[in-house]
């Protein structure tokens, strides 16, 4: 090892006795020499795989939770149009009219919940990958994209197929501004993750 870092043994020994401590430049050398991450030789192992766990959390937690708020304001939207339907913006029993509009603004609201889940958990989920850096595939980024984009899609277009009043476009308006905000974040983080990757690469060309 020392001969690989072009150090004494007596440095290489001082570092394992923990009387002195390596700088940057030689932590991403052993990195390289290990064959790991920088972040697994500053955080240990257990940190890595803890803060992947909670990443992974935060991301099907919040594709989780959209889906359901969606599901749910689906539903509402369909029963209103079909068991309290308005004619003409116009009804004659008031009873109805007065059921049409509470259940009205019930999926209005669920609708900006959904939105605002969608924003908070995706944006958690961006600062989360950004400050620990965990690796997250593409692959998995894929599986993350295709997850949410079946589950939103699944529960707004069967209610729409059956709806006499309102169009398909009403049912995904929703679920596309909740796609396109974790399609945002993903990008950002796709592009600070392939960033981080260009420089530990030029930083380890000289030492080559």
């Amino acid at each position: 090892m020392a001969t690989q870092l072009n150090v004494t043994r007596q440095t290489i020994s001082s570092y394992e006795s923990g009387r002195t401590r390596p700088d940057v430049d030689t932590l991403a050398r052993l990195a390289q020499l290990y064959g790991v991450s920088l972040e697994d030789i500053l955080y240990g192992q257990n940190t890595m795989v803890s803060h992947t766990r909670w990443l992974r959390l935060c991301q099907w937690g919040t594709v989780g939770l959209s889906v359901v708020l969606v599901l749910l304001r689906s539903v509402l939207m369909c029963i209103n149009n079909r068991l309290f339907p308005l004619a003409n913006g116009v009804v004659a029993n008031q009873t109805v009219m007065e059921t049409h509009f509470k259940i009205s603004n019930l999926w209005e609201s669920l609708d900006g919940l959904a939105l605002a889940v969608a924003l908070i958990g995706f944006l958690l989920l961006l600062c989360l990958e950004l400050t620990w850096k965990p690796p997250i595939s593409l692959k998995r980024r894929g599986i993350l994209l295709a997850a949410l984009t079946t589950g939103l899609l699944a529960v707004s277009v069967p209610f729409a197929l059956t709806d006499p009043v309102f169009s398909v476009t009403d049912y995904v308006i929703t679920p596309l501004l909740i796609f396109s905000r974790l399609l945002l974040v993903e990008a950002i983080a796709l592009s600070a993750s392939l960033l981080r990757r260009k420089n530990h690469s030029q930083k380890a060309a000289p030492q080559q």
